[in-house]
């Protein structure tokens, strides 16, 4: 690649030198003075495999951001967060300002969590994460590869589980706001405490901003609660409800959820797990030249998990699962719904101490694409104490949408209008993916890693024209014909640089194709580099935050006719504490000025400055 002779450049040169030598001198200092490479590295983590792990014991490979690394950077919404992990990226998709693709695969291929819920999408199905609120947010556990054995429908890609907040054992009061470029605003405010054996947390934000220019202004609220109840050590009660209502001048979009978790310890070797999960929205689309749409959407979803522990070398996880989705939509004659009912099985083996194999399966039965069977393997061994190398091959699958069955919806471009049409035979598109990843801690400051990984696709839905016509107008229907593949290469280093500095750089190397067209995905850059560090002088209560990326050229749309040259970005912020509990930032994000993605009227690009205070007592 050309690179062109900007700061951003240098400074990776700079902080690639510093990892391969910094560190090293230290540990024969002192290695009694050596700290973890990764902040978190202790961390539990379930996402995975709906089990708890630590994050360095973890079969399955596992990427984490926690709470102490979201407040150094200029992070506003979950999307913000995931930008420079290795093998994402963030696009904007039309109304859905936030959403995420990994491995080169569309943003529908990628299942978004939220504590272990998935997240509903707002426009073409699009998840947005700029609605959840920044400081609601614990941790981000991300898995990349086919999760649909545990997970179902849309975790081909991978599985973003972002995990909020529990209520606290003491009164806390937490405060954020914060306002830039566009005249965006975010605030929040949280609150909890504990009574007995009863926690809470409520928290409450706002979002506006006219980022996505005139007549697309929106301004948002989101109410959120959390409760738990512990009967005793082993026995807890988990009640989370959500609000979100934004309005604009042509959009509106209302939503409501309910989230039940109860885990019971039977004995000392086995729990029970039930979730219960209830979702309503309502949406309004009118912008000028059209007829108005709505979308009324349920979502009732129930699930057992019952987890035990045979003899010493067996951990068997069993599932059941019932989902029932119901839509009205405009353009959807009467009001359609579908139920999936799933059953899943686990074996977490240790053949020996330091190799573990995961064997498992999933069925899934819809009432009208009939069943589907996901397996997947995986294995994970220790070669030695600084070594772990991780493997996995499994199925994933993306079930048709009810729009894609049953929408009827009439198109005008440029040249000739024609109507779209949905398609009750459709079946589901498939995948099987191939994950292998080799992680080496040269010291306990400076850790490396390597990741390959394949994904193959079939079945893909794509529209295809007819001989019908709807008065005198031809018929597109959703068919599924196409193959695709993604297929690449992580590198990542990750090093402590002292007891104030962390540093962190990445590189991705992706192949994408859509097989029947010979093209590449759009947004899918073939090279990407990441950068992180962070300065931290405690006694100071200081923090600088440095962010930088290269990408790469990459295709805007699917025929490989329009592209966007590589670019530059780099992010900054300052923070400051001010008080013990009080503290103030800047931030630029983009400072070069850099163009993402082509010209579009639904949102900005370019430079942003923004302020802000956080506040925690």
């Amino acid at each position: 690649m050309a690179f062109k002779s900007k700061p951003i450049v240098l400074l990776m040169i700079i902080l690639l030198v510093s990892l391969t030598q910094v560190t090293l001198p230290e540990e024969q200092k002192d290695k009694k003075k050596e700290k973890p490479i990764y902040i978190g590295k202790e961390e539990i983590v379930v996402t995975a495999t709906k089990t708890p792990h630590s994050l360095k014991d973890v079969p399955i490979a596992t990427s984490i951001i926690t709470r102490e690394e979201i407040e150094k950077t200029n992070a506003q919404t979950a999307g913000d967060i995931l930008k420079c992990l290795p093998g994402i990226h963030l696009n904007s998709n039309g109304f859905s300002r936030s959403t995420v693709k990994i491995h080169g695969l569309p943003s529908k291929y990628t299942l978004v969590l939220v504590d272990g819920q998935r997240l509903k999408g707002r426009h073409a199905e699009s998840i947005d994460l700029d609605h959840i609120p920044i400081d609601m947010i614990d941790k981000i556990e991300v898995i990349k590869g086919p999760t649909s054995v545990l997970y179902g429908s849309d975790a081909v890609a991978g599985v973003i589980n972002i995990v909020t907040k529990s209520a606290p054992v003491k009164s806390t009061f937490d405060g954020f706001t914060s306002y830039g470029t566009g005249d965006t605003l975010r605030a929040m405010l949280s609150y909890g405490s504990q009574v007995g054996k009863f926690r809470y947390l409520l928290c409450g934000s706002k979002n506006k901003s006219d980022n996505m220019g005139s007549g697309y202004e929106y301004d948002g609220y989101n109410a959120q609660g959390k409760f738990e109840y512990d009967f005793n050590e082993s026995n807890r009660l988990v009640l989370g409800i959500g609000y979100f209502d934004e309005e604009g001048d042509y959009l509106d979009d209302e939503r409501f959820n309910l989230n039940l978790t109860w885990r019971v310890g039977i004995d000392k070797v086995s729990y029970l797990i039930v979730k219960g999960y209830r979702y309503q929205s309502d949406r309004l689309d009118a912008r000028p030249g059209r007829d108005p749409r709505t979308w009324d959407e349920d979502t009732t979803r129930g699930e057992v998990q019952y987890v035990r522990m045979f003899g010493e070398n067996n951990l068997v996880t069993l599932g059941v699962e019932s989902r029932y989705d119901e839509i009205s939509y405009t353009l959807i004659e009467g009001k359609k719904s579908q139920t999936i009912n799933s059953f899943f099985a686990q074996d977490e083996i240790t053949l020996f101490t330091p190799l573990r194999l995961i064997l498992a399966f999933r069925v899934d039965n819809h009432d009208r694409w009939g069943t589907e069977f996901i397996p997947k393997a995986g294995v994970f061994f220790k070669i030695n104490e600084k070594t772990d190398l991780r493997a996995s091959v499994g199925r994933g699958f993306l079930a048709p949408t009810l729009s894609q069955l049953y929408e009827e919806q009439y198109y005008h471009p440029w040249g000739g209008g024609f109507w779209l049409g949905g398609n009750p035979d459709l079946k589901p598109e498939s995948s099987l993916g191939y994950n292998f990843d080799l992680e080496h801690r040269f010291t306990n400051n400076f850790l490396a890693r390597v990741s390959l990984f394949r994904n193959n696709l079939k079945d893909m839905i794509t529209s295809e024209k007819t001989d019908e016509t709807i008065d005198g107008k031809p018929v597109h229907r959703s068919i599924n014909i196409n193959k695709a593949y993604s297929q690449g290469m992580e590198l990542e280093l990750n090093t402590q640089l002292g007891k104030s500095m962390t540093g962190v750089i990445s590189y991705t190397y992706l192949e994408t194709q859509n097989v029947s067209t010979g093209k590449e995905f759009p947004y899918s850059p073939r090279h990407t580099v990441n950068f992180i560090l962070n300065y931290f002088n405690r006694e100071l209560g200081f923090n600088l935050n440095l962010v930088g990326k290269y990408i790469g050229k990459r295709y805007t749309n699917t025929s490989n006719t329009q592209s966007l040259d590589e670019c530059y970005l780099a992010d900054i912020k300052i923070t400051k504490e001010i008080f013990k509990d009080i503290s103030f930032f800047v931030a630029v994000d983009n400072i070069f000025n850099e163009k993402i993605e082509k010209e579009s009227r639904y949102f900005r690009q370019g430079r942003t400055y923004t302020a802000g205070m956080r506040m925690h007592f």
